[in-house]
């Protein structure tokens, strides 16, 4: 009778367990199950769609029709280019509710999460044929009680657009920023939550980012370099000579920070692991705007294959990235 209930309790665990998806290994299918497998209600806050994902456009559609009650809130303008009118018309064929975010209220509508009844998808990637084919991207479905219900209750208030109260956010939101004047409080937590991670290392930290140009999170870095942390950051072969990532990682190259790039994938990736046993992953760029003016939601992991899974293939990246070049110091030993 023991070994029947620790074998049910061990599946029980297993089937509620945080489960992470690695792209482009693991492709879309799992997306579209998690669609279709929706009973009541299905929630989904991104930034870009484009045809190139018109199976997902399907799928919610599909599950508009059996009588799922289907919202979608999008960025109006993703890069300064309104969304896919196919996606669009694919959607209000079926009479799925469709908005678009205020302008009003963020610089963009950069988040990518969905709660499908009561299953959370938390994801860097957008839904785009390049998001789930060419790059690097990291996403968690969870069915965990406390981030679902938090979820609901942010897409409410951004449906509605009204601005809420995220400061002791149990994920991790932007904007980090204070709204009222008259009865002030903080919109999100991102940034403080993203500096109290890099503060926590104590012997590693990796970073596989595609943006990276926050004052505050350099200023981190050096700390904890200085306190004999090892600092990796890891990027797209493409950004080595950018603005948005190629700069600041030069920088940190400079400081002692140890800087590759990774060929033949894009990282478009938003991950940051600690000591190798607590990460961030999200939509989060590690830049001012992504951390205070955008809508962005981000999750803390701390233990289990979620996070072991994510470690393993930052670390596999990070082995096959090739190291950028230091410009030496001091005379040049000719």
């Amino acid at each position: 009778m023991r070994r029947i209930l620790a074998l049910f309790l061990f599946f029980a665990l297993a089937l509620a367990a945080d489960r992470l998806y690695v792209a482009p290994d693991d492709g879309v299918g799992y997306l579209r199950s998690l669609v279709q497998h929706t009973k009541r209600e299905l929630d989904l806050a991104l930034y870009l769609w484009t045809r190139g994902r018109l199976d997902l456009a399907e799928a919610l559609a599909e599950a508009r029709r059996r009588g799922v009650r289907v919202r979608v809130l999008l960025d109006e303008r993703p890069g300064g280019e309104p969304q896919d009118p196919r996606v669009l018309q694919v959607l209000k064929e079926a009479g799925v509710e469709v908005r678009f975010s205020s302008p009003l209220r963020f610089a963009h509508y950069h988040i990518k999460a969905m709660r499908a009844d009561g299953r959370l998808w938390i994801s860097t990637g957008n839904w785009t044929r390049s998001s789930f084919s060419k790059n690097r991207e990291y996403s968690l479905v969870t069915d965990r009680e406390d981030w679902v219900a938090e979820f609901k209750k942010v897409f409410e208030a951004d449906w509605e657009a009204r601005a809420l109260a995220l400061d002791d956010a149990k994920l991790v939101w932007s904007p980090e920023r204070v709204y009222s004047v008259f009865r002030p409080f903080w919109e999100g937590n991102a940034k403080r939550r993203v500096l109290e991670l890099i503060a926590s290392a104590q012997r590693d930290l990796l970073i596989e980012q595609n943006g990276l140009t926050d004052e505050d999170v350099f200023n981190a870095l050096l700390d904890a370099m200085d306190r004999g942390v090892r600092v990796r950051v890891l990027g797209s072969a493409s950004a080595r000579e950018s603005n948005y990532f190629g700069r600041m990682a030069k920088r940190l190259a400079e400081e002692g920070a140890e800087v590759r790039y990774l060929e033949g994938l894009k990282v478009h990736a938003k991950a940051m692991l600690v000591d190798g046993r607590r990460a961030f992953l999200g939509s989060q760029n590690f830049t001012p705007t992504a951390l205070t003016a955008n809508r962005e939601l981000g999750a803390v992991l701390e233990g289990g294959p979620a996070l072991e899974r994510l470690r393993a293939t930052m670390e596999a990246d990070w082995a096959r990235a090739r190291p950028a070049l230091r410009p030496p110091r001091g005379p040049v030993p000719w």
